[in-house]
C-alpha cells in the first residue's frame, strides 16, 4: 500500500496549485469567507449593543415594591415574570391591563404604568384611584363595581375616550367635566344627585348612562346636541323637563322614575327608541310629537289607550306589558309595525293586521304572541297534542 504524503509543505503546494487552477471556485470561497466574517462582526455588534442597552435600562431602573400581593401577582402574570425584582421599566412596557373579580384593595403602583392606554380593574375592592390620575395616555378606563367615592384624581386623564365607573359610591361627578375627549361615559349605579351645566364641556360625548342615581333635575342635559344615547333610568325624576336642541339623540330612557305626566320631551328630531316604562303615566298623548319613533316602551304604567299612536306612522316595536290597554287596533294603521309585547289576557286575534298577503310581518314579541303566530303559520290548535 502506498503511503500518504504527510509533508505539510507538499500539501500546501498542492492546495495552491488547486486554487490557482480553479479561479472561479477560489473567488467564490474568498467572498464566502469575507461575508461570514462580516456577518459575524455585525451579529456580535448587535448583541453587544443590545446587552449594553439592557444594562443601561436597568442601571437607572427603580425597583417597585407592591403594597397589595394580589395586584403584584396579576402584574407578574402579565409580564410572565413569576419571580425576581420588578422595575419601573418593566411596568412601563404594559399597554393594556385587565383584572377582573380579584380582591385588590391597593393599586398605588399604577403611577409607574406610564404606557397604559387600556385599563380595567372591575369587581375588586379599590377605593383610592389617585395613582391613575397620572396616566395621561389612557384612552379606556373601566373601574366598575368597586368602592370608589373620590374621583378627583381622574381629572388628569385628559386622553380618556371611554370611562366606566358604574356600581361605585360616587356622589360628585364634577372632576370629569374637563375630560373633553370622552365619547362614552357610564356612571350608572352611583349616588349622584346633581349634574352641573359644566357637563356641556364634554363636547364629544355620544353615550351617557346616568341610570340608578338620585337625579331629580334633568335640566342640565338640555342642549347636549352631540349625545346619541341618554339613560336616566331609575332616578328620582317626577317632572319631565323638555330638553332642547337634542339634535343627535337617538335613544332615550326615563324608565323607572316617578313620572305621572309627559307634556313634551323637547326637541329630538332623530329620536328612534324611547322608554318611559315603570312610571305612573296614564296616557301617551305626547307620542305624536315624535312620528319618527321606531321603538316605544310603555310597560308598567296605568295607560289605557293606544289611540295617540295612530299618528306614529314609523313605529315598529311596542312593549306594553302591565298596562291597562286592551285594544291594540290603533296599531293596524302602522305599515311597518312588526313586534309587540303585551299581557296574556289580550286577545291575540287583534294583531292579525300583521298578516300580509306574503305572510306574517311579525318579527318579535312575548312568548304567548309568538305561540299564536306559530300556530297560525303551521296550522296548530290548542287542542293538538304534541
Amino acid at each position: 500500500m502506498e503511503k500518504k504524503d504527510r509533508n505539510p509543505l507538499a500539501s500546501l503546494k498542492r492546495a495552491r496549485e488547486y486554487f490557482t487552477g480553479n479561479k472561479p471556485f477560489t473567488v467564490t470561497l474568498v467572498l464566502l469567507i469575507v461575508a461570514v466574517a462580516w456577518l459575524g462582526v455585525r451579529i456580535y455588534q448587535d448583541v453587544q449593543g443590545e446587552i449594553k442597552d439592557q444594562l443601561n435600562v436597568y442601571e437607572d431602573a427603580v425597583p417597585v415594591e407592591f403594597e397589595d400581593p394580589v395586584f403584584e401577582r396579576e402584574i407578574r402574570k402579565v409580564l410572565n415574570k413569576e419571580t425576581g425584582t420588578l422595575y419601573d421599566t418593566d411596568l412601563e412596557t404594559i399597554g393594556k391591563l385587565v383584572i377582573q373579580n380579584e380582591n385588590i384593595e391597593s393599586v398605588d403602583e399604577l403611577s409607574y404604568f406610564t404606557g397604559l392606554r387600556y385599563l380595567e380593574i372591575s369587581s375588586a375592592s379599590i377605593s383610592d384611584v389617585s395613582s391613575i390620575g397620572e396616566l395621561d395616555r389612557l384612552t379606556t378606563l373601566i373601574l366598575s363595581d368597586n368602592d370608589i367615592k373620590d374621583i378627583s384624581a381622574l381629572a388628569g386623564c385628559k386622553s380618556l375616550q371611554k370611562l366606566d365607573l358604574s356600581r361605585n359610591l360616587i356622589m360628585d361627578m364634577s372632576p370629569l367635566y374637563g375630560l373633553k375627549n370622552l365619547i362614552d361615559l357610564n356612571l350608572s349605579n352611583n349616588s349622584i344627585s346633581h349634574v352641573s351645566e359644566e357637563i356641556h364641556n364634554l363636547i364629544n360625548l355620544k353615550l351617557l348612562n346616568m341610570s340608578q342615581n338620585r337625579i331629580s333635575d334633568m335640566s342640565a342635559f338640555s342642549g347636549m346636541s352631540g349625545l346619541n344615547t341618554l339613560y336616566l333610568t331609575s332616578n328620582k325624576i317626577s317632572t319631565v323637563i323638555p330638553l332642547m336642541d337634542m339634535d343627535g339623540l337617538v335613544e332615550y330612557s326615563l324608565e323607572g322614575n316617578s313620572i305621572q305626566k309627559i307634556d313634551s320631551l323637547g326637541e329630538m328630531p332623530v329620536l328612534e327608541r324611547l322608554s318611559v316604562g315603570s312610571n305612573s303615566l296614564t296616557d301617551i298623548d305626547f307620542a305624536p310629537q315624535y312620528p319618527w319613533l321606531l321603538e316605544l316602551t310603555i310597560s308598567n304604567n296605568d295607560i289605557t289607550s293606544l289611540e295617540p299612536l295612530r299618528e306614529n306612522t314609523e313605529l315598529q316595536v311596542l312593549k306594553m306589558q302591565a298596562t291597562m290597554v286592551t285594544d291594540v287596533s290603533p296599531l293596524a294603521e302602522l305599515e311597518d309595525f312588526h313586534s309587540i309585547y303585551m299581557d296574556e289576557e289580550i286577545d291575540r286575534d287583534q294583531i292579525r293586521f300583521m298578516k300580509k298577503e306574503n305572510g306574517w310581518q311579525f318579527r318579535n314579541g312575548d312568548t304567548l304572541t309568538k305561540t299564536y303566530i306559530l300556530n297560525d303559520i303551521y296550522g296548530f290548535s290548542e287542542d293538538d297534542e304534541t
